[in-house]
């Protein structure tokens, strides 16, 4: 069974994508000739510059997201165990309800 990619792991992996067709045509662009390969050369600097700008401004905005998460998940945590445990006591004195009914 495969493993479901996060949004964070979807983003990274084209940003990886991009990076290699980036590379991809450096090499065809070596291949040109003349002012061709000037203005390849010139496109895949742009392209680089904008990849490494969505690089910067993602990672920015992911560990933005994962203290906020942190943060959130110590405050619930307590929390959620506290209700965790009136819960059960419900479920013990429901129980413990039907069964006194039960006799």
């Amino acid at each position: 069974m495969a493993k479901k990619k996060g949004s964070f792991e979807e983003i990274e992996s084209l940003l990886k994508d991009v990076g290699n067709k980036i590379e991809e045509l450096v090499k065809k662009g070596t291949e040109s000739s003349g002012e061709l390969r000037d203005e390849i050369e010139d496109k895949i600097s742009n392209l680089r510059e904008e990849k490494e700008r969505l690089q910067k401004d993602f990672e920015k905005k992911k560990s933005t997201f994962e203290k906020k998460y942190k943060g959130t998940k110590k405050r619930v945590t307590p929390k959620l165990k506290e209700s965790a445990g009136h819960l059960k006591e419900a479920f013990k004195s429901l129980f413990q309800a039907i069964n006194a009914l039960m006799k």
